[in-house]
């Protein structure tokens, strides 16, 4: 009986021995999709100087940062001019305070005619400081360009959003960067034109070739 035990427990072992690295084996690619996209997150971030912390771990970036007056190896500092100072002051004013960002996100979608990944996109004002009112504005038309719109329109179109609760945001979705225009019309009749270059930063995206390959499609066959 005690001999048949001891087979018992060899045979339990050898099996238990067997499926471990099975089961990791299984579990890397089940999820390698998901594994492969964490760790380009992570790469992207470490590269861009931001620390990653996980448990008791912290990996570091790299700093731009000096230890000695400002200067390092990318940039070096020297007076401002009177221009620049003046330019930025008028900036301000021109937009009545209200400057224009964005947020990007990856979806798990890619582009039915490209393949390409898709990215959702939030853009926005926010006021500076508490300097910017939103309920100065009337309206904001947004414009990305004519690939959003161009098999209706030879220019594309444009967004015009007149709810102010979130900013005036609006959301789209796109498979590469693009730049974007945003024309604020105010209560008192006044307008001014913000722009910002919608990135995908932060989403570990890096640029395919094939992203300006099918854009150059689409002008072909709608112009």
């Amino acid at each position: 009986m005690d001999w048949i035990l001891s087979q018992m427990k060899i045979t339990a072992d050898i099996i238990t021995a067997i499926a471990w690295p099975g089961a990791i084996v299984f579990i890397v690619l089940y999820f390698r999709k998901n594994l492969n996209r964490i760790l380009g997150n992570l790469n992207f971030q470490l590269e861009n100087g931001l620390n990653v912390k996980w448990k008791d771990f912290e990996f570091k970036g790299v700093s731009i940062f000096a230890d000695s007056k400002g200067q390092n190896d990318y940039y070096t500092v020297v007076e401002a001019d009177q221009v620049l100072f003046q330019k930025r002051t008028e900036a301000y004013a021109r937009h009545k305070n209200l400057m224009l960002v964005h947020r990007a996100k990856r979806t798990d979608k890619t582009h039915a005619g490209s393949g390409l990944d898709i990215y959702e996109l939030s853009v926005y004002l926010i006021g500076h400081k508490s300097y910017g009112k939103i309920n100065d504005v009337k309206s904001v038309e947004y414009y990305f360009g004519q690939h959003f719109g161009i098999k209706e329109y030879p220019y594309g179109y444009k967004y015009i959003i007149e709810n102010g609760s979130e900013g005036f945001a609006v959301k789209i979705t796109a498979y590469g960067p693009t730049l974007c225009e945003a024309r604020i019309k105010y209560h008192d009749g006044r307008e001014a034109t913000l722009n910002r270059y919608l990135d995908f930063e932060g989403t570990g995206y890096q640029f395919n070739a094939a992203t300006n390959h099918f854009d150059s499609q689409k002008l072909r066959e709608h112009l």
